[in-house]
């Protein structure tokens, strides 16, 4: 199985990349550098496919869902107070950036894409651990 992982040196698919590569699977990384960091992933640079990318640019990501068979985004300005002081770069990033990855998907013939968003978008709730039949509460323009 072949995947892409968007935001792949960042904090979540730093996680996940190596797990990917340990199951078996090949992975393609892609990331901006905007908040990921090349070191985070530097010890499995040679058994990946990696471009340096970002999700705003449609092209690419149609390009790159051509061969994939899942895509895990993950990339993203996750952050709240970055969010509050530049909502529109959030928007772009987040939501916009988003849209083209599921557009991509469609057209590229991905069989599944799987999510992870924020816990943000739950408030300050006070059930611990969150879990998705909770309604939402964005306190932040990231949090939507």
């Amino acid at each position: 199985m072949k995947v892409l992982v968007t935001g792949h040196d960042g904090y979540i698919g730093c996680v996940l990349t190596p797990m990917l590569r340990e199951a078996g699977h090949e992975v393609v990384g892609l990331d901006n550098f905007l908040t990921g960091k090349k070191e985070n992933l530097a010890s499995f640079a040679d058994k990946i496919e990696f471009i340096e990318g970002d999700i705003r640019d449609l092209p690419l990501l149609t390009r790159l869902c051509k061969d994939v068979d899942y895509v895990l985004p993950h990339a993203a300005l996750a952050s709240v107070p970055w969010s509050v002081e530049d909502p529109i770069a959030t928007h772009e990033h987040n939501a916009n950036g988003t849209l083209n990855v599921l557009l991509a998907a469609r057209d590229g013939g991905v069989k599944k894409v799987v999510m992870a968003v924020t816990s943000a978008a739950y408030g300050n709730s006070e059930v611990i651990p969150a879990h998705e039949d909770l309604p939402t509460m964005a306190l932040s323009p990231y949090a939507a």
